[in-house]
């Protein structure tokens, strides 16, 4: 697939498509991490959340037997 862009082929063309691959390489970077960090998180609080359910449920349990 040969996409070319509309550029003129000057030496300013280059420099500015030089820095905006250096520019659009580092957001990636940037939103890489980012979504590796929201992973984490993301399973930390699903963690915390099994024991906040397995620790309700047992109370429930408990006050069941005693309602009965």
């Amino acid at each position: 697939m040969d996409v070319r862009l509309k550029v003129p082929p000057t030496k300013s063309s280059l420099l500015n498509l030089k820095k905006q691959l250096i520019n659009l390489e580092t957001g990636y970077d940037l939103l890489e991490r980012k979504r590796e960090i929201l992973t984490r998180l993301v399973y930390e609080r699903l963690k915390d959340y099994r024991k906040l359910r397995q620790s309700v449920n047992s109370v429930i349990k408990q006050s069941y037997y005693w309602v009965a």
